[in-house]
C-alpha cells in the first residue's frame, strides 16, 4: 500500500531530480529507493545486539576457523589457458609467488 506524503526539498535537489526522472511516478520511485537504502544501513548502536552475539561465540568461532585452516593445501602448480587454447603447468614461482 502506498501513502501519499509531502516532502520539502531544496530547489537544486528538485531540479536534479527532474532531470533524471519522467514525471511524478519516477520522482517517487527514486525518493522511495533512496529512503530504503538509507534505512537499510544500521545506525550507530543498532547492530550492537549482533556484535554481542558474535562476541559471545568468538572462542568457538575462532577454533572453527583455525580448524578449517588446517585443511587448506597450497597448490604447487597452476594451469593457464591461453587464447590459442594451449595450457601448461606452472609453479607458484612462475606466477610470481615466492616459495612458502
Amino acid at each position: 500500500m502506498k501513502v501519499e506524503t509531502t516532502v520539502t526539498l531544496s530547489e537544486d535537489l528538485v531540479e536534479a531530480l527532474e532531470r533524471r526522472t519522467q514525471g511524478p511516478e519516477g520522482r517517487s520511485a527514486i525518493v522511495e529507493a533512496a529512503l530504503r537504502a538509507y534505512l537499510a544501513s544500521p545506525r550507530r548502536g543498532e547492530d550492537a545486539d549482533d556484535l554481542e552475539i558474535i562476541n559471545s561465540h568468538s572462542v568457538e568461532l575462532n577454533e572453527e576457523a583455525a580448524d578449517v585452516l588446517t585443511y587448506q593445501v597450497i597448490p604447487r602448480y597452476g594451469v593457464i589457458f591461453t587464447e590459442s587454447g594451449i595450457h601448461r603447468n606452472l609453479t607458484l614461482e612462475d606466477l610470481g609467488f615466492s616459495s612458502l
